[in-house]
């Protein structure tokens, strides 16, 4: 589709990420999902979560290896953490074409611009390709939020933005590894995350002003690759509204990856097909607006108050240096905190 004059639809999703692909899901015909690229043309991240949440969303054919160990490296040891359930690594674009094969939603290829006419019956997107108006609408644009923020401009804050950078080069390994040694990065960490027979190998700053190219490639060298970043992106970690004038966040709109880790996908998906459920009932008249609203926001009100303790552990990584997070990583992988830890973090998203 390129045309979008005349459209009217019941709910219109910005965005054709993991939220707003997961909440097209949940909502069939009613959704029509905007993006300005192909349906997973575009990867952004090392592209990572737990198996169930593969298997959970009917795309366990994306993935590309399993991981039933992860292993945090700093300059002085490594703790070993046997991760339950298993993690995944997975090819982005074939998970993208999954869920959206799962759905009856029509897709525009079109760049949302912004949003006008916002009243009790809905609102319009303006795209690249004309008005598109929609009962419901859903911002899963990423980071930027471009519906919430043409509303609510002070939500575009990049200062506290986690900002990342991967490279990928051939290679091999059997466990997912997370590395805090400030002799790469001061303020951050570094990852290698195989998938298949490729190593995806990446740095992290929660700083964004931290100079991250030169940081990936002493890395690299670090570990005996060379390679060039392929992708990159900033990550707003830190609590968005749950809704702005009635349209509904999901995923790096709505700030929903985690502190310390930047882990985002099953957020993303979870609470997109969450909203989609949501609006869906009250579509159907068995929420009122205002109810669908209110147990959105209930439900991102707990995601963020357990994510207090990441948000804690964040502000520690500078102050603490690297020996302080080997004393923090060895602590955690002692029996019996380390399989209760790995469990309660595993079950957040259920």
């Amino acid at each position: 589709m390129s045309d979008a004059n005349g459209y009217d639809c019941e709910v219109v999703i910005a965005g054709g990420g993991y939220a707003g692909l997961a909440a097209a899901r949940a909502l069939g015909a009613r959704a029509l999902v905007i993006d300005q690229h192909q349906l997973g043309a575009v990867q952004r991240s090392a592209c990572a979560m737990p198996l169930d949440i593969a298997h959970r969303f009917g795309v366990a054919s994306a993935v590309l290896q399993v991981f039933p160990t992860g292993l945090l490296h700093t300059p002085y040891s490594t703790s070993r953490y046997r991760l339950e359930p298993p993690y995944c690594v997975f090819d982005h674009a074939r998970l993208c074409a999954d869920l959206f094969a799962q759905t009856d939603a029509r897709y525009l290829r079109a760049r949302v611009l912004g949003v006008a006419d916002l009243d009790a019956t809905g609102g319009t997107v303006l795209t690249s390709a004309g008005p598109v108006r929609g009962r419901v609408l859903i911002d899963a644009t990423g980071w930027p939020a471009v519906l919430a923020t043409a509303r609510r401009p002070a939500l575009a804050e990049r200062r506290r933005l986690t900002v990342g950078m991967e490279a990928e080069v051939p290679g091999t390994s059997e466990h997912l590894h997370f590395y805090f040694d400030q002799r790469f990065v001061r303020n951050g960490y570094a990852w290698v995350f195989p998938a298949g027979d490729t190593l995806r190998i990446g740095v992290g700053a929660y700083d964004r002003h931290t100079r991250l190219s030169g940081a990936l490639a002493d890395f690299l060298r670090h570990l005996g690759y060379e390679g060039k970043a392929c992708r990159g992106g900033l990550i707003p970690w830190f609590q968005r509204p749950a809704t702005v004038d009635g349209i509904f966040l999901a995923g790096d709109a709505a700030g929903q990856c985690l502190p310390l880790t930047a882990e985002g996908i099953r957020f993303a998906l979870v609470f997109g097909e969450l909203a989609g459920e949501l609006i869906g009932a009250v579509l159907d008249g068995r929420l009122s607006r205002a109810q669908g609203e209110a147990r959105y926001a209930q439900a991102l009100a707990e995601h963020w108050r357990r994510a207090s303790y990441f948000r804690f552990f964040q502000r520690l990584v500078r102050p603490i240096g690297s020996r302080g997070v080997d004393f923090v990583a060895r602590a955690l992988a002692l029996r019996p905190v380390a399989p209760r830890l790995v469990r309660r973090y595993a079950a957040w998203s259920n």
